[in-house]
């Protein structure tokens, strides 16, 4: 059996004991305190015990990789958001699996896109972009924009090009902003 563990978001610091650190951020924020959490993954007499992957992966992994195993087929005109972990995982394959990750809070239009070891951040709508680079600054203690805006131009390209990709949700869950009663009317009382 193929096991997946990991957790949705990071701990909600403010509501309980949770300890983001070094990370900056804490659940719901697009710093990597916000969203980057363990992820394990077991399967016995497959991949070996106690085996760490350094390379960032996404929680959209999952589907992709359980396709690939169950051999499902898939429709090449809805392609899926993530990849297949296990040539990965066994060592098959040495490249990182994802070259970018994207991340987005759609009702706050806020996103976080990370690209190799650098990370652009727009922490609120409209606001002022932020630059990382986590492989020397895992904290996004120092914004780098300044000393790197061909770099910050080059992920935000991507970002505006991912963007262009997307579609407006189906559901909107618990946000009801006045678009979301545009589109599905007002939310109902229970």
């Amino acid at each position: 059996t193929l096991v997946f563990f990991l957790s949705d978001n990071g701990g909600p610091t403010g509501a309980n004991a949770s300890n983001n650190k070094p990370l900056r951020g804490a659940k719901s924020s697009v710093y990597d305190g916000g969203f980057r959490v363990p992820f394990a993954v077991q399967w016995p007499k497959v991949l070996p015990a106690g085996t760490e992957y350094d390379q960032p992966v996404s929680a959209l992994d999952i589907f992709a990789t359980a396709a690939a195993l169950a051999k499902a087929p898939l429709d090449p005109e809805r392609p899926v958001d993530g990849v297949n972990l296990m040539p990965f995982l066994a060592g098959e394959r040495t490249e990182p699996p994802h070259r970018t990750i994207y991340l987005r809070k759609y009702d706050q239009q806020h996103y976080a896109v990370r690209h190799g070891d650098y990370k652009l951040v727009i922490p609120e709508e409209g606001g002022v972009p932020e630059l990382y680079n986590l492989a020397e600054d895992i904290g996004e203690t120092t914004d780098i924009l300044s000393s790197a805006p061909e770099k910050a131009e080059e992920i935000e390209q991507l970002r505006q090009a991912w963007v262009a990709e997307l579609i407006e949700p189906r559901f909107l869950g618990l946000i009801h902003t006045e678009k979301a009663i545009e589109m599905w009317g007002r939310p109902k009382r229970w």
